[in-house]
């Protein structure tokens, strides 16, 4: 079975990630691995919403953030296509961490277009109203960018329960997903 990843609804964060051209799909959104010279830099997160402890996984205008406790979290289960660029969370001059800015390596073309029901605008997948999987081309891969959509995060059961227990992590089956409530 497979789970769509998101932040938790009910915390709302304000960041956007210090880059000087991070364009309308970020480069951590985007599924590739970055170069090293760009990997190594230490990243800045400016955040807008003032906490005492931030969650282990939230969004941000240019891609996600996670704790070392989320990262750990994926290593023991074994997963290991993702990178996290160290980050610097900044928050009315204050500085918190260890965050990282949390990129998934990899996309795969697994929508079953045949059962999924979506909106198309110029050629692209513009709204999934009801997600259906094409589990004959996933391969046995646990943590992936949908390739056609690729800001939806879908993970396998034991990558759940790996993660379940963090702050800030929410899933729903992949099955019937529906992109309703980002919009």
């Amino acid at each position: 079975m497979h789970y769509i990843l998101e932040p938790d609804p009910e915390i709302e964060i304000v960041a956007g990630i210090e880059e000087p051209d991070a364009g309308l799909l970020p480069k951590y959104m985007q599924g590739i691995k970055l170069p090293l010279d760009e990997a190594a830099t230490v990243k800045r997160v400016i955040v807008e919403t003032s906490m005492d402890k931030y969650p282990d996984y939230f969004m941000t205008l240019h891609g996600p953030v996670v704790s070392r406790q989320f990262i750990d979290a994926l290593q023991r289960s074994g997963v290991d296509n993702f990178d996290g660029y160290h980050a610097q969370l900044v928050c009315q001059d204050a500085e918190f961490g260890p965050h990282f800015i949390w990129n998934v390596v990899g996309r795969i073309a697994c929508i079953d277009h045949g059962r999924a029901e979506y909106t198309l605008y110029k050629q692209q997948i513009a709204r999934i109203q009801s997600l259906a999987i094409d589990e004959s081309r996933i391969h046995g891969v646990r943590l992936f960018r949908l390739d056609e959509v690729p800001a939806v995060l879908v993970v396998t059961q034991d990558v759940r329960d790996a993660l379940a227990s963090l702050n800030g992590v929410v899933f729903a089956e992949a099955e019937g997903w529906s992109d309703d409530h980002w919009f």
